[in-house]
Formats: structure tokens, C-alpha cells, sequence
């Protein structure tokens, strides 16, 4: 019997077996934060796994405490302030793709998908819609988001440390609204 199921093994595609992780050296998770009305920063999650399971059923999850805005205090401030991770240590984003389109494609072929996706960040989940772009490469998936996904940090209970943020930086505003964008290049495992 263990000699019939490997032989049927051998004539599955490869890619029908695989899972995707991502490639933590070229994938980035970037988000902004907008302060005094007009002033924009780029900001960034040092640590996240990315994973494509073999049913399609796809997260991220990111270490809240790896923020990286460039300036110690901030990251400080951020994760006590805001992100509280002490309490909250991750947030996972997750979703389901259609691993038998993915797998068809050719190295050099993109696709554009909608996807319906589930945030899961300070203790509230939230139901977002999301844009990819999905390009074969030689060496796996680039997986990015065609256009940044706005959170309304409303939504996760956030406002506290937004404004606890904004006391302690002494600005007259910075924005609840924060555009997240992301490129995860996927290995087949």
C-alpha cells in the first residue's frame, strides 16, 4: 500500500504538495503615520512570518514590538502607547487564496486578485478588502498589495495610544487613519 501511495505522490505537481513561507530578507510590511496634518513618515515591522498553506488559507503575522520608525523613543513609545505589547504581542492578517491559479502560473505571469481578508490586531478583529498583485518568479511568489490598505485605528481601540502618542510628541494632531503596504516574496517549502 506505502509503495501505491508514493507512486501516486510522484505524478501530483510539486506544487500541489507545497506550502509558501515568506523570504523574511526581502519582504518588507511598511505603514505611515501622519502628523501636524501634513507630514508623512514611513515606518516599518522588522519581524513577520508569512505562510500559504496547501489549502490556500494564508496569514501574516508581525511582531508588534519590531516597529521601526528610525527613532528609538518612538519605537519605545509605540509599542508601550499604542501597540501594547506587553498585552498584545502580534497581529495576524489572514486570509484565503486560490492556490490552483497560483500554481498555474508561469515565471514571468502576474495576476490581480481581490481578497477578502480578517485583521486581527489589539484584542478586535476587523474585515478588510484587499488588492494584490501575485507575480511567479524563479524563485517562488512576489505577493504585494496593488494599493495600500488604510486601517482606521478606531476600529482596533487604538485612539488612547494615538493620543497618548501625540501628548507625549507634543503635536496638535497625528492621524487615526494609517495606510499599510506590504511585499512578501514566497518560497515553496
Amino acid at each position: 500500500m506505502f509503495k501505491f501511495i508514493s507512486v501516486c505522490l510522484l505524478f501530483l505537481p510539486l506544487s500541489a504538495l507545497a506550502a509558501w513561507k515568506s523570504d523574511g530578507t526581502d519582504s518588507s510590511i511598511n505603514f505611515l503615520s501622519t502628523k501636524l496634518e501634513h507630514v508623512v513618515e514611513t515606518h516599518q515591522f522588522d519581524r513577520f512570518q508569512a505562510e500559504i498553506a496547501t489549502d490556500g488559507t494564508a496569514t501574516v503575522e508581525i511582531d508588534l514590538s519590531s516597529v521601526n520608525t528610525l527613532i528609538p523613543i518612538r519605537d519605545e513609545r509605540m509599542r508601550e502607547f499604542l501597540f501594547k505589547t506587553s498585552q498584545f504581542s502580534s497581529a495576524t492578517l489572514s486570509s484565503k487564496l486560490d492556490l490552483t491559479a497560483i500554481n498555474k502560473m508561469k515565471v514571468g505571469q502576474s495576476i490581480r486578485k481581490s481578497a477578502k481578508a480578517s485583521l486581527d490586531l489589539h484584542g478586535k478583529k476587523v474585515d478588510l478588502n484587499i488588492e494584490l498583485l501575485i507575480v511567479a518568479l524563479e524563485s517562488g511568489l512576489l505577493i504585494q498589495s496593488v494599493k495600500p490598505v488604510v486601517l482606521d485605528s478606531r476600529q482596533f481601540g487604538l485612539t488612547a495610544g494615538v493620543d497618548k502618542l501625540r501628548e507625549l510628541a507634543g503635536l496638535p494632531s497625528i492621524s487615526y487613519a494609517v495606510p499599510v503596504s506590504f511585499s512578501l516574496n514566497m518560497r515553496k517549502q
